[in-house]
C-alpha cells in the first residue's frame, strides 16, 4: 500500500471518527423581540365596605424579552389596564375623620392604570410561561355609585384620585399566535 493511500485512509477515518456538530439555535424563539400582550383581569378588592365583590377588567401591553439563550426569560413590560373595584354595604352612614358621612349602598369604581415592570419567566413548553416580576403603576380612579355618579368624597375632592403603587406580579402567560416578529400572549395575572 502506498503512502498516499495510507494517508488518505487515515484522514478519512479521522474525519469520520470526529463528527463536527453545528451549534444549536436558542430554545427561546422570543429573545430580543417585542411582543404584544392582552389579558383579562378579575379584581378582589379590600375596602371599608362590609362586602367587597369581584370586578373585571383587561390589559394591553408590549413586552421585550432580553436576549438569553435558554428557557429562562427576563423581560420588560409596559402595560395599560382598565378594571373596576366594587363593594356593597347595608349601612347608610359611616364615621370618619371628617365626621359622619352618608354612603351609597353600592359602588363601582373604574381604575385606569399604566405600569412598567420587569419579569422572570421560564418556558415550560412551547406555549406556557409561568412568570414572576416587580413593577410600578400609575393609577387614576374616580369613585362612583352604580348609576355612574361621583361619590361624595370624590365631589368634595377629598379622595386621592391619582397614585403610584408598587407591583408584585405572578401568573401564567399563554402563547396564542407564533410569528417570527410578532407574538400575542394572554396573561393570567395576580397582583
Amino acid at each position: 500500500m502506498s503512502v498516499k493511500k495510507i494517508l488518505f485512509v487515515s484522514v478519512v477515518l479521522l474525519v469520520l471518527s470526529n463528527p463536527i456538530f453545528a451549534q444549536t439555535a436558542s430554545s427561546n424563539p422570543y429573545w430580543g423581540n417585542f411582543n404584544i400582550t392582552a389579558g383579562g383581569l378579575i379584581t378582589l378588592p379590600s375596602t371599608d365596605y362590609h362586602n367587597s365583590s369581584t370586578g373585571t377588567g383587561f390589559n394591553l401591553g408590549v413586552e421585550y424579552f432580553l436576549p438569553l439563550n435558554s428557557n429562562h426569560i427576563i423581560g420588560l413590560e409596559l402595560t395599560t389596564n382598565k378594571f373596576q373595584v366594587r363593594g356593597e354595604d347595608d349601612r347608610n352612614s359611616i364615621s370618619s375623620n371628617q365626621g359622619t358621612q352618608t354612603i351609597p349602598n353600592e359602588f363601582v369604581t373604574p381604575i385606569f392604570s399604566t405600569s412598567f415592570s420587569s419579569f422572570y419567566s421560564y418556558q415550560v413548553s412551547e406555549y406556557i410561561f409561568p412568570f414572576a416580576g416587580v413593577g410600578v403603576a400609575y393609577n387614576v380612579f374616580t369613585p362612583r355609585d352604580t348609576e355612574g355618579e361621583a361619590l361624595l368624597n370624590n365631589r368634595k375632592r377629598i379622595t386621592t384620585k391619582n397614585f403610584l403603587t408598587c407591583l408584585v406580579l405572578r401568573g401564567l402567560k399563554f402563547l396564542l399566535v407564533i410569528n417570527f416578529r410578532r407574538t400575542l400572549m394572554l396573561n393570567c395575572l395576580i397582583r
